[in-house]
């Protein structure tokens, strides 16, 4: 086999066993908003654009853990205390999260959306999955509905919904509307640090694969005189 071919071999195979590796549940870095506009999640800058709304600093904010992290497939709720961006909606405005580079599987964490006389939603550009819901310490509550791109309140009664879903592919952008207007709610997005990096070909295949060029050239030298 020609020695291209084989650094081929070697670096797709290689990648294959990495991607059949079992999942990990993921380690999110959560967005600290420092405004009502703008954040930070590890090494990637976040902005928000849509609807004005303010920052939420109460200790109780998204607390218990295991209403917004499952542990399988995300291993860490938003920190108690940190910064939420807060929204009334009720109109059109669309709302958009801007990453300042593309993130692999973001997160929404959904806080207090609904109340007794009221049943609101979010509705995304986007198909996000369930991943878990439950009460909150401050206002209890139920899970977060997910039918296709709309997540809240799905079942026709009223009451808060809290919750936390992903979105799995390679997003630069997250956009949605608010139609049902209330007091209030919050939302905050992350996602696993580790995926952020440009995939490339790990340093394991490209051993693997200068090891199989190194037998190709043996294997190419002329045979010693008998």
């Amino acid at each position: 086999m020609h020695a291209s071919s084989l650094l081929k071999v070697a670096s797709i195979s290689a990648v294959f066993a990495l991607s059949t590796s079992p999942a990990m549940a993921a380690i999110v870095s959560w967005a600290s908003w420092t405004t009502a506009s703008s954040a930070n999640a590890g090494a990637v800058g976040i902005s928000f654009t849509g609807q004005s709304g303010r920052l939420d600093l109460d200790p109780r904010n998204w607390q218990p853990v295991t209403t917004w992290a499952d542990g399988v497939v995300i291993e860490n709720a938003p920190v108690a205390g940190s910064a939420i961006r807060t929204l009334t909606g009720g109109n059109t405005n669309r709302n958009t999260i801007t990453f300042t580079q593309a993130v692999l599987n973001p997160v929404f964490a959904i806080w207090s959306l609904g109340q007794p006389r009221n049943s609101a939603n979010f509705t995304f550009d986007q198909v996000p999955t369930f991943v878990d819901g439950g009460p909150s310490l401050e206002y209890r509550g139920s899970p977060i509905g997910v039918s296709g791109n709309v997540v809240g309140n799905l079942t026709g009664s009223t009451g808060e919904r809290n919750g936390s879903v992903i979105f799995y592919g390679t997003f630069q952008s997250i956009s949605w509307t608010n139609p049902v207007r209330e007091n209030y709610f919050g939302f905050t997005v992350g996602f696993d640090e580790r995926t952020t990096s440009v995939v490339s070909i790990p340093a394991a295949a490209w051993l693997f694969g200068a090891g199989l060029l190194g037998m190709a050239s043996i294997s190419r030298r002329p045979k010693p005189n008998a």
